[in-house]
C-alpha cells in the first residue's frame, strides 16, 4: 500500500508542487529593502519556520487535492485504456501487438518460454543477429544522452562492437583518435565491448577458473589489460581503463545516494590516511 502511494505521489509531483507553495509563502512574507544584508538562505529558514500549520495547510489544501484528484482520472483512463488493449481477437495471443509488458496470469508466466525460446547458448553471436540481421535493425528510433539521439540497432551494436578496418595501427593510437563508423549523437563517443567486459568483472585478485582441461584467466586484471598480447580479447588501451573505472564509479554511484557515497569515499580516506 506504501509503495502504491509513494509511486502514485511521485507521479503528482507533491515535492514540486510544495516547493512552489513554500516559495510563494516565502516571497510574501520576505522583508526587503534598506540595510537588511540577511542571505536569501537564512530569510527562507526564518520564514519556514515561523509559518502557522493554518497559512500553510490553507495554501496546500488550494492546490494539492486538485492535481491528486487529476492523477486519479488519468491513471482510470489509463486502466481502461490497458483493459481495450487486452481485449484482443481470440485466437491471438495475449501479448499481441502490445507495446509494453503488461500483467497477466500465472498460466502466462509459466507460457513464456514458449513465446521468446530458450536463450541463445552464444549471447554475443545472437546479440550481433538480433541488432544485424533482424527485420528491424535498421528501424530508427529516438533516445536522449546529453542530447536528442535518432539512432538504429545496428548503429547502436557499432557502439561497443566496432571494427577497426578504417583505422591502420589503431591500438598504437590514443583511442580519442580512432575513426568511429558513425556520428553517434549525443554527445557520445564508442566505447568498446571489453571495456564494459572489465567493468562488469572487476575484482581485486585475479581469478583464473577451468575450462576443461584449461585454466583461463577472465576479464578481472583490468588495471593490466594494456600489458597483455595485443591479439588477446582482454586487451586494453591504456586510456581504456580509464573508461573502465568510470564505467565502475557510475555504476557504484547508480546504486548509491549521494550521501552514502560521500561517506564510502570518507572512510576509504580515513583508512588510508590511518595507514
Amino acid at each position: 500500500m506504501r509503495n502504491a502511494i509513494r509511486l502514485f505521489l511521485k507521479d503528482v509531483k507533491c515535492q514540486e508542487i510544495l516547493i512552489e507553495v513554500l516559495a510563494g509563502l516565502v516571497a510574501a512574507h520576505w522583508k526587503v529593502g534598506g540595510d537588511d544584508d540577511t542571505s536569501v538562505a537564512d530569510k527562507t529558514t526564518q520564514v519556514l519556520t515561523n509559518l502557522s500549520v493554518y497559512q500553510f495547510g490553507k495554501e496546500v489544501a488550494s492546490v494539492l487535492p486538485h492535481r491528486l484528484k487529476e492523477r486519479g482520472d488519468e491513471v482510470k483512463r489509463e486502466r481502461e485504456e490497458r483493459k481495450k488493449k487486452l481485449q484482443v481477437e481470440e485466437g491471438k495471443g495475449k501479448f499481441t501487438d502490445l507495446p509494453e509488458t503488461v500483467y497477466g496470469t500465472k498460466d502466462d508466466f509459466h507460457k513464456v518460454l514458449e513465446i521468446i525460446d530458450q536463450p541463445h547458448a552464444n549471447t554475443l553471436e545472437q546479440l550481433i543477429k538480433e541488432c544485424q540481421d533482424s527485420k528491424d535493425s535498421d528501424d530508427e528510433f529516438e533516445a536522449w544522452n546529453s542530447g536528442k539521439n535518432v539512432t538504429t540497432p545496428k548503429k547502436e551494436l557499432d557502439f561497443i562492437y566496432f571494427k577497426h578496418s578504417d583505422n591502420k595501427d589503431w591500438q598504437e593510437k590514443d583511442p580519442k583518435d580512432w575513426k568511429p563508423k558513425h556520428e553517434f549523437g549525443g554527445k557520445r563517443n564508442p566505447l568498446r565491448l571489453e571495456v564494459f567486459m572489465h567493468a562488469l568483472s572487476a575484482k581485486e585478485e585475479p581469478q583464473s577458473v577451468l575450462v576443461g582441461a584449461e585454466s583461463v584467466t577472465r576479464f578481472v586484471e583490468y588495471k593490466f589489460a594494456p600489458s597483455l598480447d595485443k591479439n588477446d580479447p582482454r586487451w586494453l588501451h591504456a586510456k581504456e581503463v580509464d573508461m573502465v573505472k568510470l564505467v565502475i564509479c557510475r555504476f557504484i554511484q547508480s546504486q548509491l545516494t549521494g550521501q552514502s557515497l560521500i561517506n564510502a569515499f570518507g572512510e576509504a580516506d580515513e583508512k588510508k590516511r590511518k595507514s
